[in-house]
């Protein structure tokens, strides 16, 4: 399943999130289907998917960054907790 993780600069948890994809093995494994948008790097066409997806995850009640969406739009955790993110990426693998 593809998933997106909507990330923004000067944030410790999305720093953790995207070193757990790096270094961890059910994070190295789930990183291939991830894709990491930046608030602050993204244009043009990445800016209105990350818009559309920043608003589908606040509708979901998500309030904090980073925020992991499915590609059907589906928020599925926020903030960064490992085991909770182990699980996600287990469930959606």
């Amino acid at each position: 399943m593809s998933m997106y993780l909507l990330t923004k600069n000067d944030c410790p948890y999305c720093n953790d999130f995207k070193n757990f994809l790096k270094f961890t093995p059910v994070g190295k494994k789930a990183a291939e289907n991830i894709t990491i948008l930046n608030r602050d790097t993204v244009e043009n066409e990445e800016a209105d998917l990350f818009g559309t997806l920043l608003k589908a995850g606040i509708d979901q009640g998500g309030q904090s960054y980073p925020m992991l969406i499915s590609g059907d739009h589906k928020l599925l955790t926020t903030g960064f907790d490992a085991t909770k993110v182990m699980k996600v990426l287990k469930e959606n693998d």
